[in-house]
């Protein structure tokens, strides 16, 4: 999907927090489904850029 792997980076930036399984295996499609909806549609015309992941917890909820 990525035509130019220079001209696109990924970044993730999570903590140290715990999750049970069927809650990561929803946000890892949620955030699959973020990266490759951006992939299609947030550079045109090659155009460059950074797609940044990021997860952090707040508390037990």
């Amino acid at each position: 999907m990525i035509a130019d792997h220079d001209q696109l980076s990924l970044s993730v930036d999570v903590d140290d927090s715990v999750v049970t399984a069927d809650v990561s295996v929803s946000l890892g499609l949620v955030v699959t489904e973020l990266v490759i909806n951006a992939l299609k549609h947030a550079f045109p015309n090659q155009r460059a850029g950074k797609i940044a992941v990021g997860y952090h917890s707040h508390g037990p909820n």
